[in-house]
């Protein structure tokens, strides 16, 4: 691979903040989350977070030469954000930035005593995502040129919504206006979890059949 001689010289941590409450999502309950399971009631955790003043993290990494690299931590809490500006930028100005394999392994072995998984590997994502896009700006490739090469002609894309639970004629609508826009796949929300029983897994079941009847109608 080509060498390159600037390092980093800049790494700047965004919090967006919130869009506001999202729109209404479909007619019925809420979809079920792991905190359903203890029967928690307060809609704002239902994702297991508090109301979202955090929308998502940004971060661009800046070299030598004014190249930008752009990372994202997700959405939901500004835990990576701290993570991100109090312990991983430092430890990155004037490092080399196509050394990505040694700096995901300084940064997660850094932070064992309190990483390993969630928002300290959502901050480190967050770096890897930028350092790749800053090579590509360096070398001036696609970054599916770094890693691999092309693998197909375009990447399909799916609809991540569905969370009518009530209305199923409402919830069939909507599936099949995603079939006729061109989508290849939809991700489906379910209401119903383990305090449901037997009664909230066939009531999921009518959900997801609903759907799929939709799909294969619409082929």
């Amino acid at each position: 691979m080509m060498s390159n001689s600037a390092r980093i010289k800049e790494v700047t941590v965004t919090a967006l903040g919130s869009a506001g409450r999202p729109p209404a999502k479909g007619v019925g309950r809420e979809c079920v989350t792991p905190l359903s399971g203890l029967g928690v009631a307060d809609s704002d955790m239902r994702s297991g977070l508090p109301p979202m003043e955090v929308w998502t993290v940004l971060v661009t990494i800046t070299d030598e030469e004014g190249n930008v690299g752009i990372g994202s931590a997700g959405f939901g809490t500004r835990v990576a954000f701290d993570v991100l500006v109090d312990y991983f930028r430092p430890m990155l100005i004037g490092k080399n930035p196509f050394d990505i394999e040694q700096l995901w392994d300084l940064m997660y072995l850094s932070t064992l005593n309190f990483g390993r998984k969630g928002a300290v590997i959502s901050a480190i994502s967050a770096i890897d995502i930028a350092l790749w896009d800053l090579l590509g700006k360096i070398l001036n490739v696609p970054v599916y040129a770094l890693i691999g090469g092309r693998t197909k002609a375009a990447i399909p894309v799916y609809a991540s919504r569905l969370y009518a639970t009530e209305d199923l004629a409402d919830l069939h609508s909507e599936a099949t206006n995603y079939v006729r826009a061109g989508y290849c796949g939809v991700k489906q929300r379910l209401a119903y979890g383990p305090r449901d029983g037997r009664t909230g897994m066939l009531r999921n079941l009518e959900l997801v059949s609903t759907v799929a009847d939709a799909l294969t109608e619409n082929v």
